[in-house]
């Protein structure tokens, strides 16, 4: 083998040698700008709890209590009633509810549980189970 080929398998393999550091140096370049963006991400975060009192921003609270309805279909008529509070068993015309089923269900859950501005929407629970008593 000559000396001038021997030359260029050394330089072939510095290149190779100075890629691979190169490709090493940009990946730890890069990996050093990731570190300090979650460092800056994680104080931004810690600024803004301060900003709104040292918590996080958190679900408000329920507005009462869950209510289960049990609702029934018996032929012309729906029985509707609190799961759990017999008192509030009531039994209701089909007719009446087709006519107007969202008067019928805010009807019996402002009789029965309290008006909707205290409540929440439980009468919106009452015409989906109402609904499902209807197409079955």
């Amino acid at each position: 083998m000559s000396e001038s080929m021997t030359l260029t398998l050394d330089l072939d393999e510095v290149e190779k040698i100075l890629t691979l550091r190169a490709e090493r140096e940009e990946k730890a370049r890069r990996e050093a700008r990731i570190q300090e963006l979650n460092t800056n991400i994680l104080a931004a975060q810690e600024e803004l709890r301060e900003l709104l009192g040292g918590e996080e921003r958190k679900r408000s609270k329920n507005v009462s209590a869950a209510v289960h309805f049990l609702v029934e279909r018996n032929g012309d008529q729906i029985t509707i009633e609190v799961k759990g509070r017999p008192e509030t068993h009531e039994v209701i015309d089909v007719a009446a509810i087709r006519e107007n089923m969202t008067k019928a269900a805010y009807g019996y859950t402002d009789k029965h549980i309290g008006p909707r501005d205290v409540v929440g929407n439980k009468g919106g629970s009452l015409m989906n189970r109402l609904r499902a008593a209807m197409a079955a």
